[in-house]
């Protein structure tokens, strides 16, 4: 049977049920008094208010059960004692009215700068920030805002899922140019080699390919003969050379692997009847 009332999940209501016998009497009885119901299966719910007046009608004419108090009244009524858990309903109830439209959370994805903390430095003073007013947020004002003025962002999008906001963003990279190389360089060799590719950007290459040099050797000088016009240079360049090296590797004499072959259940009895169960793994060793 379906509850008729709203208010009677506000203000509490008790579920009355009566023998078949007497179910014809109780409704009679409600019906004189003026109280209006809705049964079946010889049960019917009443209000609170209503369940006090039934129970001065009933008394000593119709016998019957009761529910404990129900909604949110009755299970008030029923925790009357308990203050704390009272109050937390009260302190719940009122939290979650007066957060409906405002921002719970901001959560930031996209930044690989490891710069978050001035993204969202950013945001708030633009007026995203956890405890905002949801209403008073223009997602696109915003947006544009923060292009305009950040440092850290070329890319912006906000999205709105219930009241939390998801901020995507792109980082902003700062491209400097390469700044002229100036003074006096030579390329030299790191080690022994042979020359297999020499490519000049700055100087005057000093080695063939083909040509073994050694440890030190001036590969591409940065010094201009004088037929070419004299004068010194930052000596730029790739060069490729092939060498001899030697690698050791330590590798034991024996190795020992250990993997499961088989498995065996046994059961050992004990004191007090108890069985203790043993898994044995038996393990095979190879040299």
């Amino acid at each position: 049977m379906r509850i008729p009332r709203i208010d009677f999940l506000i203000f509490g209501y008790r579920k009355i049920r009566v023998s078949e016998k007497d179910f014809k009497a109780a409704l009679n009885e409600m019906l004189k008094a003026g109280i209006s119901v809705k049964a079946s299966n010889f049960a019917f719910y009443v209000s609170e208010r209503d369940f006090l007046r039934i129970k001065k009608l009933f008394e000593g004419k119709i016998s019957y059960s009761e529910s404990m108090p129900l909604g949110l009244f009755g299970t008030l009524k029923r925790y009357k004692k308990r203050y704390g858990l009272i109050l937390g309903v009260f302190v719940s109830l009122f939290l979650i009215f007066s957060s409906v439209g405002t921002v719970w959370d901001v959560r930031l994805e996209g930044s690989l700068s490891g710069r978050d903390e001035e993204i969202l430095s950013e945001l708030s003073s633009a007026g995203v920030y956890p405890g905002a007013s949801l209403r008073k947020i223009d997602k696109a004002k915003i947006e544009a805002k923060i292009l305009s003025e950040s440092e850290n962002v070329s890319w912006i999008n906000i999205n709105q899922r219930g009241c939390v906001l998801y901020v995507k963003v792109i980082d902003k990279t700062d491209f400097e140019e390469e700044k002229e190389k100036t003074g006096f360089a030579n390329v030299v060799a790191k080690r022994d080699c042979v020359i297999e590719e020499i490519t000049v950007k700055t100087g005057i290459a000093m080695v063939k390919p083909g040509e073994t040099v050694k440890k030190g050797e001036i590969l591409i000088s940065g010094v201009i003969p004088e037929e070419l016009g004299g004068g010194f240079c930052y000596a730029e360049g790739k060069v490729i050379a092939r060498y001899k090296g030697a690698i050791s590797v330590e590798i034991p004499e024996s190795e020992t692997e250990k993997y499961e072959k088989s498995r065996e259940i046994s059961k050992i009895s004990g004191i007090f009847s108890l069985t203790i169960i043993l898994s044995l793994l038996l393990c095979r060793h190879k040299e």
